[in-house]
């Protein structure tokens, strides 16, 4: 073999082994824990649509009366109008924590430009 075919090898393989280390050294955008509250908001969210979704078409197909889709369609819109208040409710919390760290960065960054 080659001194140049040896020296582009080890290369390729220095270059390959830093693209597969280097996202394993950089855990900053791992460290961020999942805001489980709001996922579990949000497939309750979801599981409430399927549920009124399923809920029509059996009506439509005359698998269920009119009384218990009229009952059952009533306590369902209950309850999401219930989870998209807590889901409104968690996001100005969420942008009001937004907002308080965006002015602590905005003061840092005034702090050192004034120095």
């Amino acid at each position: 073999m080659s001194i140049p075919a040896l020296l582009i090898g080890i290369t390729l393989l220095i270059l390959s082994g830093a693209l597969i280390i280097r996202p394993l050294l950089d855990q900053s955008q791992y460290n961020a824990e999942p805001d489980i509250l709001l996922q579990s908001l949000l497939t309750e969210r979801d599981n409430i649509l399927t549920l009124i979704l399923d809920l029509e078409d059996d009506f439509a197909t005359g698998k269920i009366t009119e009384e218990f889709f009229t009952q059952r369609r009533q306590t369902l819109v209950l309850r999401g109008a219930r989870t998209l208040q807590q889901l409104d409710a968690h996001s100005t919390d969420n942008v009001s924590d937004l907002d308080a760290q965006i002015e602590a960065q905005i003061a840092a960054l005034r702090g050192q430009h004034d120095r």
